[in-house]
């Protein structure tokens, strides 16, 4: 894991590093450059483009990250600048790496613009590089920008932006006053991680392909920042640590016992799914609880699990099965008003911990009020529109959901996931965690009702209700992404995701 920063906070940590390594911030703007100017050099030629670059650098630091690398850059290849020609706007920092650039041999080729009456020519067959604005920009973008970002905009040529697509938000916060302009980046080059709102799905046609540029930051200064983290991003290794461990003397009655509650007339294959995945994620002993006319689908389909009925044609009935550790409710299970009053008994019994899905989630849409008589230890997973649902209001935007998630994880006590191309996934303190490692692949009917199975058999094994969530998703993420390394995404089948689990 590792935490994501606001624009404010990365300046804090900058300030922080200067300070405990007793440099100036243009030293610090030096050893970013160079790690910048690394990466596009690898990039450029792993792609194998002509090492040809027009930088166009705005008037701040990230015109003199711009700058640096121009520098950097010019010893082995050709290179441009086009600079603002507004001397009085620049920082600091900008006009030592502008004056830097004069006494370098050969002496580059720097083209001063004035903006709004005079933009960059845009030509073919060189890379630009966006170095107009940074973290610390707050839009909308002054209309004397805004020719040059469109200019940017139709190159027929690859355009990489520093750090953040010039006029695109760091903070998730300013995308509620994004008004759609901004560097429309093949790749964004990100100085040491994503800024949040680069994760988001505003920032699809933006930031293009995001690159992470490691940045030696100093340690302590992370240290110190870590405690107050309020934004995490899942990392891979993360799974390893987290997922529980097993001895030669483990056996099923110790690899917990779950259950997962769904199904109705007609529409088994979702509680299938989520059945057999939480037996391929470890539940050593499982149950699927469902109505009776679905019984023979899911001991052909899931022959490792038991099979409870509930009642005819929906669950409307709860059989006594003692020695339950999780249980997860929703796939499939229809919104018949016999299901939802067994539902609602369940909520006043429940003592092991639950993940609520799908259909579940829609039950309690219905009746806002029973959110109040959620058990202890509970999670949700809704996609996009059942959390609308749960929350009794349609956001605008994608971003006002993540700004709406912590509030209602702390009202409702429970562990929030909420899926997407993004996955979030909000404690009850309100601390907010994303998973941005899932691919395509997902995008298919029943990934949701897999990562409920997941999830519950992680919650059998011992792990809490935040760790099992966050293991839970994160794998779920990796198995998909795995499955499109080898295979088009569009071919895959939430079927295929349970095997897919033993190979991450």
């Amino acid at each position: 894991m590792k935490q994501l920063f606001t624009a404010n906070e990365t300046r804090a940590l900058d300030a922080r590093t200067i300070e405990l390594e007793h440099i100036s911030s243009l030293a610090l703007m030096e050893r970013a450059a160079f790690f910048l100017a690394r990466r596009c050099q690898y990039l450029v030629q792993s792609l194998g483009y002509e090492p040809i670059y027009s930088f166009v650098a705005g008037p701040g630091n990230n015109g003199g990250d711009a700058l640096a690398m121009a520098r950097f850059l010019s010893a082995g290849a050709q290179v441009e600048l086009w600079y603002p020609d507004t001397p009085e706007a620049w920082s600091p920092d900008f006009k030592t790496q502008f004056q830097l650039l004069q006494s370098i041999s050969p002496p580059l080729h720097c083209l001063p613009f004035v903006p709004g009456s005079s933009v960059p020519t845009v030509q073919e067959g060189r890379i630009w590089i966006d170095g107009l604005f940074g973290t610390g920009f707050n839009g909308p973008v002054r209309a004397h920008y805004r020719k040059v970002i469109e200019a940017l905009n139709t190159l027929n040529a690859p355009v990489l932006s520093i750090d953040v697509p010039s006029g695109f938000p760091s903070d998730v916060n300013d995308l509620l006053d994004f008004d759609g302009l901004a560097v429309r980046a093949k790749y964004t080059l990100t100085v040491d991680r994503p800024k949040r709102a680069m994760l988001s799905a505003e920032a699809d046609p933006f930031v293009g392909d995001l690159i992470e540029v490691p940045l030696p930051f100093h340690p302590q200064a992370l240290d110190e920042q870590w405690p107050r983290a309020q934004h995490v991003l899942l990392e891979p290794e993360d799974l390893e640590a987290w997922l529980p461990n097993r001895t030669k003397h483990s056996h099923k009655g110790t690899a917990g016992t779950g259950l997962i509650a769904g199904g109705s007339k007609d529409s088994m294959g979702a509680l299938a799914l989520a059945t057999k995945a939480m037996m391929r994620a470890g539940s050593g002993k499982g149950f699927a609880l469902g109505p009776k006319n679905g019984a023979e689908s899911i001991r052909l389909l899931v022959p490792e699990a038991q099979y409870l009925v509930g009642g005819e044609h929906f669950i409307e009935n709860w059989p006594d099965l003692p020695g339950l550790q999780a249980m997860g409710i929703g796939p499939g299970l229809g919104t018949e008003h016999k299901t939802k009053n067994w539902l609602k008994e369940w909520m006043h019994r429940a003592a092991i911990p639950t993940v609520f899905d799908a259909d579940a989630l829609n039950l309690l849409a219905q009746e806002p009020t029973w959110m109040r008589f959620l058990p202890d230890n509970c999670i949700l997973t809704p996609h996009p529109g059942e959390f609308d649902r749960l929350i009794g209001k349609s956001p605008k935007t994608p971003a006002e959901r993540w700004l709406a998630l912590p509030d209602f994880a702390q009202k409702t006590g429970a562990v929030i996931v909420l899926k997407g191309g993004v996955t979030a996934i909000a404690s009850p303190s309100g601390k907010m965690y994303y998973c941005s490692l899932g691919s395509a692949s997902l995008a298919t009917g029943g990934s949701g009702d897999v990562l409920t199975g997941i999830i519950t058999a992680l919650l059998t094994q011992g792990l809490l209700p935040l760790q099992a969530a966050l293991t839970g998703v994160l794998w779920h993420a990796l198995a998909g992404s795995l499955y499109s390394k080898k295979y088009r995404p569009h071919t895959l089948l939430a079927g295929d995701l349970p095997n897919l689990l033993a190979l991450v």
